[in-house]
């Protein structure tokens, strides 16, 4: 086999390798960027993430909730 055909095969499997690695990783920041990852979590609305925290201060969560509703009601359009 000559170099030229090896060099073609070896760049074929990088670039499928580079590909599905790619591919993965803009799904998870089109996730992050949709709020649905663990960056996304608001008021311990993530409790699947395996970054969120399981121990949670009730009161804490209250008042962030409430943050977040005045929040989103004073920057409406």
């Amino acid at each position: 086999m000559s170099p030229i055909v090896g060099n073609i095969i070896i760049i074929a499997l990088l670039a499928v390798v580079i590909f599905f690695a790619a591919r993965a990783a803009y799904r998870e920041l089109k996730k992050e960027v949709s709020g649905q990852g663990c960056s996304g979590c608001a008021g311990g609305s993530c409790s699947s993430c395996a970054s969120a925290p399981k121990n949670i201060d009730k009161k804490k969560l209250r008042e962030v909730q409430k943050w977040q509703k005045e929040y989103e009601k004073d920057h409406r359009n």
